[in-house]
């Protein structure tokens, strides 16, 4: 389902899109992440300074692969492209990376924990529920990125880093009665062996007699 030229262009009457137009061919497929940039500060700061909307980060005919190391101060991000060091948007933007790929470290220590109780028999339905929860905002926070709204991106950061703290407290309860059941089976092995050792003494004392 990859869009060619007439997508973007139309078919007979093919024109580049102008200026002002890229967000707007842009948003036909990118709907969510076109109506949350074009309400942006952003967007009306991008203009001032000449730059294109979406093709200055995404490009246009070389459209980039969108990653999450594009999200970054330093290269190989884009932010630093436009936000001065040291600013105040750039200090704003760091937080908000900070925050992002924290969010992702919450989401993979929970996913580490799961699998790890998943592998030694443990019951993990709801702890992966929780899970799939807190990767469906990581995806979430990806498109209000493009809002460039510090209090909007905080709020869907702190949404998703509680399901990933809560997916990662069902870890930590299944790996304790894990280890609760190991302890439990261990005492009880000694109690059998205390039992059978008294046992096999008392045999031994009455085969005496």
């Amino acid at each position: 389902s990859a869009p060619a030229c007439n997508d973007c262009h139309g078919n007979h009457g093919a024109a580049p899109p102008g200026v002002r137009d890229v967000t707007v061919v842009c948003g036909t497929c990118h709907g969510r992440v076109a109506e949350l940039f074009n309400a942006s500060e952003m967007k009306t700061g991008m203009e001032t300074m000449g730059k294109r909307g979406c093709v200055t980060c995404h490009g246009n005919h070389d459209i980039r692969r969108a990653s999450d190391d594009m999200l970054a101060v330093a290269a190989p991000g884009l932010c630093g492209d436009c936000h001065e060091p040291g600013s105040e948007a750039e200090k704003g933007t760091a937080a908000i990376v900070d925050g992002f790929h924290g969010l992702k470290a919450d989401v993979a220590r929970a996913d580490s924990l799961l699998k790890a109780a998943e592998v030694l028999g443990m019951e993990t339905t709801a702890g992966h529920a929780l899970l799939r929860e807190a990767d469906d905002q990581v995806i979430g926070v990806r498109a209000v990125l493009h809002s460039f709204d510090s209090k909007l991106v905080g709020t869907a950061i702190s949404e998703g880093r509680q399901l990933a703290s809560k997916a990662s407290s069902a870890g930590e309860s299944a790996l304790r009665d894990w280890r609760m059941r190991r302890l439990g089976m261990a005492l009880s092995l000694v109690v059998i062996l205390v039992m059978m050792t008294l046992l096999i003494l008392r045999i031994r004392s009455l085969e005496g007699h």
